[in-house]
């Protein structure tokens, strides 16, 4: 009998913290540095960027990044988090440490008969396909194993594509309305070799992972064993991230399922068991956390210190009703609008735009902002704002700050969120580029001159920036 299918869902709509991050910084990284003022970054005028890059090379930044959009707002009005997130818990403005954009991969799967496990690992939302089949059943978007007709459950291996600490979890089975996984436990190893080992393990019919990836197939009863056996006796314990958990048929109101890691299984983690019990599918995983340190920093390299795969991390922001500042921390070039930062137009904007003595329009109405931690102390030697793909929703102008607090970097990047929430903008921000105008699909690049670090000669661990332009 095969699995039943149910008539396309009402589509959810699209959430903008399942996006994924993009902007930029780039300087040296300074090991055990004194403590120095507090620098921060932003940008004005609201619109749309796709990437900002700060760079930096010899003096540190730890703390907050900070990008206006336009205006004169305090920014800590809304250090809540982004406001459209609903009841996504705060985990969720993390970097997916599990995403394919990164490298995350599926290394073995018992099942991929309707849908292979690599789907859930897309940074796209998945979506539904009115009256499509395959040869094996609907074609589904995420991960779907046969009715199970033998003993045990149906689970995944999967490898981050970034390593580091986990602090929530993710688990949708959108459009899995009658087919869905009914629990799921999710498990955690730190192991970089494990892939080697698994490689070296052999059935009857060869490498056990030669089917990998492909629908209609599934692991031989022997190379389940065998894998499992191997993830036995590693030598390196198994973390359950997450108990056996009940998920949610994938309509739009019970899809999601948020798990926050307690504080104790906080470890650096390579990769993950994701178990299905007993069988169907899952839409999406995805791992928000903090990503390890690199070992080989160097200290005389320019390095993009907003990076998020370099620990770069978008904190809080003002608005995303197009995109999430987060895209702007990206590794890879936006491919279009969808994949950068776009705020709605202020209800309230002037009627009539008039400019001021320095070229900036004076009486836009409140401004757009975004603050970043950034990946570590460093000195701002040049900071890029890329306005790709907006070429009628570009920012005005925009503007950087930068703060420099170290004592902040022994604390997890949700806390720093909360104590930099009641910093006011004053005297422990220093400007690192003042409100400039910005252009149409261009990529800025802003050299700092040596004056603007003259006083510490520190951009800061963290940065804001601000944005106008209604």
């Amino acid at each position: 009998m095969s699995s039943s299918r149910s008539k396309s869902p009402s589509k959810s709509p699209v959430r903008s913290d399942d996006a994924r991050p993009k902007k930029r910084a780039r300087g040296e990284v300074e090991a055990d540095p004194p403590a120095p003022p507090p620098p921060s970054s932003s940008i004005a005028q609201s619109g749309g960027a796709s990437t900002s890059i700060l760079s930096a090379l010899a003096a540190p930044i730890t703390g907050p990044f900070k990008l206006l959009l336009q205006g004169k707002e305090a920014l800590q009005s809304a250090f809540s988090g982004p406001k459209a997130s609903g009841h996504a818990p705060d985990f969720t403005t993390l970097t997916d440490l599990s995403s394919e954009t990164f490298g995350g991969e599926a290394v073995f799967a018992t099942d991929e008969w309707f849908a292979c496990a690599h789907n859930l690992l897309s940074p796209e939302d998945p979506v539904w396909k009115e009256g499509e089949f395959t040869s094996y059943g609907k074609w589904m978007d995420g991960w779907e194993t046969r009715r199970k007709r033998i003993p045990g459950h149906d689970w995944c291996v999967i490898r981050l594509g970034l390593p580091g600490t986990v602090r929530g979890l993710e688990l949708s089975t959108r459009f899995f309305t009658g087919n869905n996984v009914p629990a799921a436990s999710v498990w955690a190893i730190n192991c970089p070799d494990l892939e080697k080992k698994l490689k070296q393990v052999r059935v009857a019919g060869g490498a056990v992972d030669k089917c990998l990836g492909k629908m209609g197939t599934c692991a031989s009863p022997e190379a389940i064993e065998a894998v499992d056996a191997l993830l036995s006796s590693l030598g390196v314990e198994w973390v359950e991230l997450m108990p056996q958990t009940r998920l949610g048929p994938g309509y739009a109101e019970t899809c999601k399922t948020f798990f926050e890691i307690p504080e104790g299984k906080r470890g650096q983690f390579t990769h993950l068991r994701l178990n299905a019990y007993p069988d169907g599918g899952i839409a999406r995983l995805r791992v928000y956390g903090e990503v390890a340190p690199s070992p080989s920093s160097s200290l005389d390299k320019e390095v993009d210190l907003a990076l998020c795969t370099n620990g770069g991390v978008a904190l809080a922001w003002s608005d995303q009703h197009y995109g999430i500042p987060p895209n702007m921390l990206l590794p890879t070039v936006a491919p279009n609008m969808g994949n950068g930062w776009e705020t709605a137009r202020k209800k309230e904007r002037s009627a009539v735009l008039v400019a001021g003595p320095d070229g900036t329009i004076s009486n836009f109405i409140g401004d757009d902002w975004a603050l970043f931690k950034l990946a570590g102390r460093g000195t701002v030697h040049r900071i890029v704002v890329d306005t790709k793909h907006f070429k009628g929703n570009f920012p005005e102008s925009c503007k950087v700050e930068g703060i420099d607090r170290p004592d902040l970097l022994a604390l997890d990047v949700l806390t720093q969120k909360k104590v930099l929430g009641n910093i006011h903008r004053g005297e422990q921000w220093k400007t690192l580029l003042n409100r400039t105008k910005l252009g149409p699909d261009t990529a800025h690049e802003f050299g700092m001159a040596p004056a603007r670090s003259s006083r510490s000669g520190r951009a800061g661990n963290s940065s804001s920036s601000s944005s106008s332009g209604a």
